[in-house]
């Protein structure tokens, strides 16, 4: 289980303070790197704002 207040806050100080070249292995799909991530993805992009 969980809260997507915890996963929220994981992914904003775990995962985005990573530099943008670090490679992330999901746990479906291809592989990609928290950059990518960081431009394409509108879940983190919302985070970000």
């Amino acid at each position: 289980g969980g809260d997507f207040s915890t996963l929220r806050d994981s992914i904003k100080n775990k995962l985005l303070v990573l530099g943008n070249d670090v490679t992330i292995y999901p746990g479906h799909g291809d592989s990609s790197t928290i950059g990518k991530e960081k431009r394409l993805n509108l879940f983190l992009r919302d985070l970000m704002e």
